[in-house]
């Protein structure tokens, strides 16, 4: 089937429109919100895209980036770990960056003791269970300063864990859901003075 010149473009431009790197509303809420010489973790880098953003867009002092890289998948019968290839990407990615950003490839259980107190935000991305966002929101909450935000993504109906956990905690600590603010999955609040 031959597709004509102009249906190319437009799949093309679509595709791009699509996968482009749009800045995530939590970055904009920072830049608009937070000072200077922000120290913040990500949970779940992958391949870097969104730290390399925070790092472009924000005055950032120091960022924990944290991820196991244990990224695995079945190709037939074959286990294909491309976890070492992926945070090789992410490394490079942020090579402009080395004396802001501190790569912790460990769980986010492991890395918590590694993080220093009174952050000013931690955006959670890693696994999208419900038990371990809970458990993100969890060890982390206590590292944030108070006024300083706690966020994620994929707060959506396809990510019912990431919902439950984070209106569950919220609830929990007595938070109103009017606290909770978002944009386009990203999700985020503010740590309360008291």
């Amino acid at each position: 089937m031959e597709f004509n010149f102009s249906f190319k473009r437009e799949i093309k431009r679509q595709f791009k429109s699509v996968f482009s790197l749009e800045t995530r509303p939590f970055i904009d809420f920072l830049k608009m919100t937070q000072k200077k010489n922000l120290i913040g973790v990500e949970i779940g880098v992958e391949y870097g895209y969104h730290a390399l953003q925070m790092l472009q867009t924000l005055d950032i002092k120091k960022l924990y980036l944290i991820d196991p890289y244990q990224r695995r998948h079945v190709i037939g019968k074959i286990i294909e770990n491309d976890g070492d290839l992926i945070y090789e990407k992410a490394k490079s990615k942020m090579k402009d960056y080395k004396e802001k950003s501190i790569f912790l490839r460990k769980t986010s259980e492991e890395a918590v003791d590694d993080i220093p107190n009174n952050i000013d935000f931690v955006y959670i991305d890693g696994n999208h269970n419900y038990e371990f966002v809970k458990k993100d929101i969890e060890l982390y909450y206590p590292k944030v300063k108070k006024g300083g935000v706690i966020a994620g993504h994929d707060f959506s109906a396809s990510f019912f864990g990431v919902c439950r956990a984070v209106f569950e905690f919220l609830d929990k600590k007595g938070y109103d859901i009017t606290d909770l603010q978002g944009k386009r999955k990203d999700w985020w609040f503010i740590k309360k003075w008291m």
